[in-house]
């Protein structure tokens, strides 16, 4: 194993035998370590605070940006709707817990659990090649708007039921 060390640098490359190499970039006064600010392993992985990255962006600590994603009709096929948003999305828990592992943070988070979420929407949860589950908050969003959708159907229904009632008790 080759390994070329930069001091004072942010350079730190590790190449195997085989020619395959990853690289690691933090405070490295003596050259012996790196004190890990990001890591690109030979996977393509790349990790901001951890140098075992297990993602193609892996990063230990808050991160800030704007997400989109591509959303337009004329890229979609198949387009159907969401089927009973409003029972499915009573079947989740919003819950307030902290982190075990307090490297993830140690302030106190909002969030849903992601098994529950996946026994009424698979296609929102993914599993990393630990077993351990995310969920795309993001698409939460659809959700949401189908069973906002709903409930409004049903409360203007309801409104309409009242009013009938109430006229015919007036007469």
């Amino acid at each position: 194993m080759n390994r070329a060390y930069r001091q004072n640098s942010l350079e730190i490359w590790e190449y195997k035998a085989d020619g395959r190499g990853s690289m690691c970039g933090g405070n490295s006064a003596d050259g012996a370590m790196c004190d890990p600010r990001f890591s690109i392993k030979e996977g393509g992985n790349v990790g901001i605070g951890t140098t075992t990255p297990s993602y193609k962006l892996d990063v230990n600590g808050t991160i800030r940006g704007n997400n989109v994603s591509p959303s337009d009709s004329r890229l979609k096929k198949d387009i159907q709707p969401l089927e009973n948003p409003l029972h499915k999305i009573t079947q989740l828990r919003g819950v307030s817990f902290n982190w075990k592992d307090e490297e993830k943070g140690t302030d106190r988070e909002i969030g849903v659990i992601a098994q529950e979420v996946e026994k009424e929407y698979p296609e929102l949860v993914s599993t990393d090649n630990e077993g351990y589950k995310s969920v795309a908050y993001g698409k939460l969003a659809a959700v949401l708007i189908e069973a906002i959708k709903a409930q409004q159907s049903r409360i203007t229904e309801l409104e309409d039921r009242i009013e009938d009632l109430q006229s015919q008790i007036s007469r």
